[in-house]
């Protein structure tokens, strides 16, 4: 078992149909220059007290928050991300922009050669700021971050696919790479 020593080969899709019945993705768009990527599960908690003492302590997943960061985030992969709109290679956003539901793809490299691939289904990114920073004694480059709030997409309410190439059962990395359902929803 590999440590976890890279990121990269992040993408987004639009997620085209999201239903009881269906869940379709448009093309990917590709998310070149991925630095990192922080993902924490959001869970529902519950703790039952009975007599003075604790019965049962429970949790369970309601979603996810993925922080990105990316050397720079493509102007047209902005814009489709958050709903925003370009008119003659300005992107114009408003208040008024509507962040359509996207998928995120990214994969983590292990020292030993393996990789772990993860698709996170149903999110809408938030809108994404700018920073910089003049160049003074050094070249200090800036870069772009993204934070998608995920849910359970309807049909199946999975809210993320993980999968290992160490795991001997998983044999079809590349068709997962390009559809998170290839193996079956």
């Amino acid at each position: 078992m590999g440590n976890r020593i890279n990121v990269q080969n992040a993408k987004v899709a639009l997620v085209m149909t999201n239903t009881k019945t269906d869940y379709a993705l448009d093309t990917a768009m590709d998310l070149p220059g991925l630095m990192s990527i922080d993902l924490a599960l959001t869970l529902a908690t519950g703790t039952l007290y009975g007599d003075g003492v604790k019965k049962s302590d429970q949790s369970k997943v309601t979603g996810a928050t993925l922080k990105v960061g990316l050397n720079k985030i493509p102007i047209q992969v902005r814009a489709k991300m958050t709903g925003a709109k370009i008119t003659n290679g300005i992107l114009d956003v408003t208040t008024d922009d509507q962040a359509p539901k996207i998928a995120f793809y990214a994969e983590t490299e292990a020292d030993d050669g393996t990789k772990e691939q993860l698709w996170l289904l149903c999110g809408e990114a938030q809108p994404i700021g700018l920073a910089g920073k003049q160049t003074e004694n050094n070249i200090n480059f800036s870069t772009d971050e993204l934070t998608i709030n995920f849910t359970q997409r309807e049909k199946d309410k999975k809210v993320l696919r993980l999968a290992d190439t160490a795991n001997e059962d998983f044999t079809k990395s590349e068709e997962f790479a390009n559809d998170p359902d290839e193996l079956g929803a």
